[in-house]
């Protein structure tokens, strides 16, 4: 059930066209192994500190480009790893990891905007932003209260949608040049559409 569930949400985001997609707690129940097959090519799936077999499982993110501008889109996924689940015991969430540090860099200095693909708890979010305030945007994966307005820690815009794909987000950033330092977004509107479970 686990992996006719896993298959069926993949299928989903290649049929809407995602070109990234963050890997949350929840999207582990049928094995990391498993996600690895079902996206053997990296092609949708990113995590910059998620680890099966003591080795990065995913691309830990992606450069985009668009407007003129470079946006470097990093996924980090959030909490420990469930129990239970198959293969756990090789499959491992890194928080202090120093690649993570590394990948932030990279991004941060090949990229004009970066954005978090988050399924880390709040908490945990603020901590990140202190550590990485050039973050423009971070995109929680949903496991807290959707957010219509996007809230600011520090310089950082924090979105969030319905848990479980129950809606689909658009948000529309402004952008201004600042000065040597790069890029600052001064401005967003956010909308969320709630999906609607469809009748069989």
């Amino acid at each position: 059930m686990r992996k006719k569930k896993a298959a069926s949400i993949f299928q989903s985001y290649k049929k809407m066209g995602y070109n990234l997609a963050g890997i949350g707690v929840d999207d582990l129940a049928a094995g990391c192994a498993f996600l690895k097959d079902l996206d053997p090519e990296g092609t949708i799936l990113a995590s910059a500190n998620l680890y099966c077999g003591k080795r990065p499982a995913f691309s830990p993110f992606r450069i985009f480009k668009a407007k003129g501008l470079r946006i470097g889109v990093v996924s980090v996924s959030g909490k420990a790893v469930p129990r239970g689940i198959p293969g756990g015991n090789e499959t491992e969430i890194q928080y202090s990891d120093p690649a993570l540090e590394r990948y932030m860099k990279k991004v941060s200095e090949n990229s004009d905007l970066v954005i978090v693909l988050s399924s880390m708890i709040p908490p945990r979010e603020v901590e990140f932003v202190k550590k990485h305030p050039g973050v423009a945007l971070i995109i929680s994966s949903g496991r807290t209260s959707p957010t219509r307005n996007p809230v600011r820690i520090g310089k950082t815009l924090v979105v969030s949608s319905h848990p479980r794909g129950k809606s689909v987000g658009i948000i529309r950033l402004f952008v201004r040049k600042n000065g040597d330092s790069g890029y600052v977004v001064n401005g967003s509107q956010n909308r969320l559409y709630l999906l609607e479970k469809r009748k069989h």
